[in-house]
C-alpha cells in the first residue's frame, strides 16, 4: 500500500434517506482498511444505483471523499438498477453473485463496456454486502449467545 494513503482519512457526508445512510454504513465499516482506501481514494466516479419503484441514489467519488445523494445525475460512469430491492440481499447471503444477478435480469447495468469501473464497483460494494452479509448471519446464527452475553453485561453493569 501507497504510505501515503495511510495518513489520509475517507470522509463521507451524511445522506438523510434511508438508502444513502445504508451505503454509508455498508462504506465505512471498511474505511481504513488500505484496500479499500486504494480502491476508493481518487477514483473520481459516479455511480448510480437506481430503483425503478422507489428511488435513485448518485455515489460520488471525489479525491478522498464520498458523497451520496438523493436522486439521478445526468453524468455517470456506472448505472445500477436493481428492480427489486431483495436482490441486495440475495448478493450479502451469497445467494447470487453480482455476474449471475446481472444474467439472470436481476440486476441491470448502464454503461457495462466500461469494464475497469465496473470491476472496482465489484471490489467495493459486492465485498462490502457480503461483510454485512455474514456479519448478519453471524449474529442470527449466535442469537442466544449474544442475548447472554448481553445479560451478563447487565449483571456485572457493563453497560453495551
Amino acid at each position: 500500500m501507497d504510505p501515503n494513503l495511510d495518513n489520509i482519512e475517507i470522509q463521507f457526508n451524511n445522506p438523510e434517506d434511508i438508502f444513502g445512510i445504508g451505503i454509508k454504513n455498508l462504506l465505512s465499516y471498511r474505511k481504513n482498511e488500505p484496500k479499500f482506501k486504494k480502491l476508493v481514494i481518487n477514483w473520481n466516479k459516479t455511480i448510480i444505483f437506481e430503483f425503478p419503484d422507489l428511488y435513485s441514489l448518485s455515489i460520488h467519488f471525489q479525491g478522498n471523499k464520498i458523497e451520496i445523494k438523493y436522486g439521478l445525475v445526468d453524468k455517470y460512469d456506472l448505472k445500477v438498477i436493481m428492480p427489486e430491492l431483495n436482490v441486495m440481499n440475495e448478493i450479502a447471503r451469497g445467494d447470487i453473485g453480482p455476474i449471475s444477478g446481472f444474467l439472470k435480469g436481476k440486476i441491470k447495468i448502464k454503461k457495462i463496456y466500461n469494464i475497469p469501473v465496473l470491476l472496482r464497483f465489484i471490489k467495493i460494494f459486492i465485498t462490502a454486502l457480503r461483510i454485512a452479509g455474514k456479519r448478519a448471519k453471524w449474529y442470527k446464527e449466535n442469537k442466544l449467545t449474544r442475548i447472554k452475553l448481553e445479560d451478563d453485561f447487565k449483571y456485572q453493569g457493563v453497560e453495551n
